[in-house]
């Protein structure tokens, strides 16, 4: 799957996000990483991938955006400590500050969870830092992300001119959320 490319998924390999978050912290030098936590309970490979970061040196990752039916798709293949697949599914404009995030830090914090599962519930669960590339898509994923807000505008029944004029207020804001960087003593985390 090619950056922008639409994709044919494996649903055995669909991993969709059941919580999410940001958190700075010393080894992200103060950028905000967005925290997916993913519904992995029938996915030994990711929990136990996740497990072992723990104790080994960061792992290889290739990564890969595309889209289907207007849906944003990351494929990550973590190649070690444990070799996994996983689709996970950004529904926009919804989970576009998610997109965004990770694009900005070019990497997020996976966590494997259920349903229900918060940041706040368990703040030291364990986390694998998965690095994305670009590959292309942050030159299109404005396009792509003020197309989504434009189209939710206008079925909200906003006219054309203010639909296009709040979609770029909203990407502005989003923006400017994302690339947010902690100093040192900050302790307020998003």
């Amino acid at each position: 799957m090619k950056s922008g490319q639409r994709a044919d998924l494996d649903p055995q390999l669909v991993t969709n996000i059941v919580g999410d978050g940001a958190m700075a912290s010393p080894e992200t030098g103060g950028i905000l990483f967005p925290v997916l936590i993913v519904d992995a309970r029938n996915r030994f490979d990711v929990r136990e991938a996740i497990r072992l970061s723990a104790f080994s040196a960061p792992g290889d990752v290739v990564s890969q955006w595309g889209m289907s039916k207007g849906v944003v798709i990351l494929h990550i293949q973590l190649v070690r400590p444990v070799a996994a697949e996983l689709y996970i599914p950004f529904d926009l404009p919804g989970k576009g500050v998610l997109v965004d995030g990770l694009l900005e830090a070019r990497a997020f914090y996976l966590q494997d969870g259920k349903p229900g599962d918060r940041i706040k519930h368990d703040i030291d669960h364990q986390r694998l830092i998965v690095q994305v590339a670009h590959a292309g898509f942050e030159t299109e994923w404005p396009a792509v992300f003020k197309t989504a807000l434009l189209n939710d505008f206008r079925k909200r029944g906003l006219k054309l001119g203010p639909a296009r004029a709040a979609a770029d207020e909203m990407y502005e804001n989003v923006k400017g959320m994302t690339r947010l960087k902690l100093r040192p003593g900050d302790h307020n985390g998003a």
